[in-house]
Order: structure tokens, then sequence, then C-alpha cells
């Protein structure tokens, strides 16, 4: 998933194999060794739109650092009506991500913490 239709880049981070990045466009810096991979991006609202949901009741995201960018523009783009009731989100290591999601979720007063694990925070929707 991107914010935007088109390709992206997986690639993995460090030496773990089951962790990666995507970044919406390839980028110039790879470190040495590391093998990233052309992979298609599409908006989250499009993957929903296609399965003809039309309401949810629970997303689990993990999208390797996307998270914020497909996020915002799902909320932006759907009717409420498509906001999930739940999200479980993996929770991102790189501090900006962390605010910028905060922001996005929980400052604006859409979701609330109701819990938490060791790598995931789980929300739940505020009442309008």
């Amino acid at each position: 998933m991107g914010a935007t239709s088109g390709n992206g880049e997986l690639r993995p981070r460090h030496h773990d194999l089951g962790s990666g990045q995507i970044s919406a466009a390839p980028s110039e810096k790879t470190h040495a060794g590391q093998q990233a991979a052309t992979i298609p991006v599409r908006p989250l609202k499009d993957i929903v739109q296609e399965a003809g949901l039309k309401t949810i009741t629970l997303m689990k995201l993990d999208i390797e650092g996307m998270e914020h960018s497909v996020l915002d523009t799902y909320f932006r783009d759907v009717s409420p009506m498509l906001y999930p009731q739940h999200l479980i989100l993996e929770r991102p290591v790189r501090r900006e991500l962390r605010q910028a999601l905060e922001h996005l979720l929980i400052a604006s007063s859409l979701y609330r913490i109701s819990g938490r694990t060791r790598t995931n925070v789980l929300l739940s929707r505020n009442p309008s």
C-alpha cells in the first residue's frame, strides 16, 4: 500500500529478514549487500473499494513505514463510514513517523490507545 498508485521499493532493514522498509520511489541510497525489490503500490481506498467493504470493524496494518502516508490519504479520501472501528498498527521505530501517526490518529481525537504489545498499538475509534 502507498498514498498513490505506482511502484515502490522494498528494502530489508539491517540484518532482520522479517523487517523492511517501503519507499514510494526508488532510492539512490542502498547499503552494501542490500537487495531492493520493486513492488506495486496501491492506495488503501482502492483495495477497500475493490473488496466491496461498507464498514470496517478491525484493520491490522504492517506496511513497513508507510502507515502514516497511507492512512492520511485514506482518511481524506473516504467517508467516515469506512474508518475502521479498531486499528492495530506496528509502532514505528523512527520518532518522526511515530509522532506523525500520533498526530493523525490520537491528537486529532479520531482514535484513542486501547492497548499495546511489545511492537503493536491497538487504537479504538472515539465516538463522533
